[in-house]
Order: structure tokens, then C-alpha cells, then sequence
């Protein structure tokens, strides 16, 4: 979701980039009165008008207006419901002593778990993900053969317990078919 709203504002950008590059010699030819105007721009200037007309002419009950009306309110909940969904946090807890707590980077870890089972085991295309704060739920995913399952979920244990998670964390290895290279 954090990528649809990126690209979502980068269409937006883009858009408010181009009518600014629009209305900048329109109203630039406004400003100083030219008499002189390029064709492209009486154009334009003509749509415009004729565009303002239409809307001014359009009456609340229209059909249209509340259609469109109705479209936004929908979609503006739609994207807003969607960002209310609880991400994951982007650091997890690790430990605490009595000098500090210590915290992990979530992304970091994981990157590091999905490099040692592709490393160590002849699995492919490993994923991890690391859920809970304090409670640790571990999924990883491989392409690889079911015998190997025991195998990438020792990996993963001990890493957790070379972090001293071993015991309160949950881990569940969902092994994927491993696909064939032709």
C-alpha cells in the first residue's frame, strides 16, 4: 500500500505540474494584455470558457453532480479505511537490560533471514516476515522441496536464538513448489 500511495501522489504531482505549466502562459498573456496570442492558447482559453459554462450552468440535483459527488465521498473513504489498517511496525523489540532497550530494524532482519536460507539451503526465493512487537511471529515462505523444511526452520531458530528470541517466538516455514529451470 505504502507503493499505491506513492505512485498516487506522484500522478497527482504530475498532474498539478502540468496544469501549472498550462495556466502559467495563459495568465501570463492575461497579465500584459498581449494582443498578439498564439493559436494553441486561444485554444485552450476557448475549452476553458466553455468548460466554466457548462459547470455553471450544472445545478446541485443534476444527476451528474451527485454521481460525481457520490464517487469522490466513496473514494476518499475507500483510501482512508485503507490507511487506517495497521502497519507493521518498522522496529521490533529485542531486549532490555539494565543500561537500555534494545530494538531491532524489522526490514533489516528480515532481509538478513531471507539471504541465510537462500545461502545455506538450496531453497529459492525465501521471504520473511516478522509480525508482533514483543511477541514474535515469524513466516517464511521458499520454493524449495518439502524434505528441506526442517532444515530452513533450524536456520531460522537459530538465528532467533543467537538474538535470545528463540523461546517466545512463534516460527511457521510454508515451503512453496521449487520451479524447474528449462
Amino acid at each position: 500500500m505504502r507503493v499505491f500511495n506513492r505512485l498516487l501522489a506522484l500522478v497527482l504531482a504530475l498532474l498539478l505540474i502540468v496544469a501549472g505549466l498550462w495556466a502559467l502562459p495563459v495568465s501570463i498573456a492575461h497579465a500584459l494584455s498581449i494582443g498578439w496570442r498564439p493559436g494553441w492558447l486561444h485554444f485552450f482559453d476557448q475549452s476553458l470558457h466553455q468548460g466554466l459554462q457548462t459547470l455553471s450552468t450544472l445545478q446541485l440535483a443534476d444527476w451528474r453532480v451527485l454521481a460525481a459527488a457520490s464517487g469522490l465521498v466513496i473514494l476518499g473513504l475507500l483510501f482512508l479505511l485503507l490507511e487506517l489498517r495497521p502497519w507493521p511496525p518498522q522496529i521490533v523489540f529485542l531486549d532490555e537490560d539494565e543500561t537500555a532497550r534494545w530494538w531491532l530494524h524489522r526490514a533489516t532482519f528480515e532481509g538478513v533471514l531471507r539471504s541465510l536460507v537462500v545461502r545455506e539451503t538450496t531453497a529459492t526465493g525465501a521471504r520473511a516476515r516478522l509480525r508482533g512487537q514483543r511477541r514474535w511471529r515469524l513466516n517464511v515462505d521458499a520454493n524449495a522441496s518439502p524434505q528441506l523444511r526442517a532444515e530452513i526452520e533450524q536456520l531460522v531458530r537459530s538465528s532467533l536464538e543467537r538474538l535470545g528470541r528463540a523461546g517466545d517466538s512463534t516460527v511457521r516455514v510454508r515451503i512453496g513448489r521449487a520451479r524447474r529451470v528449462a
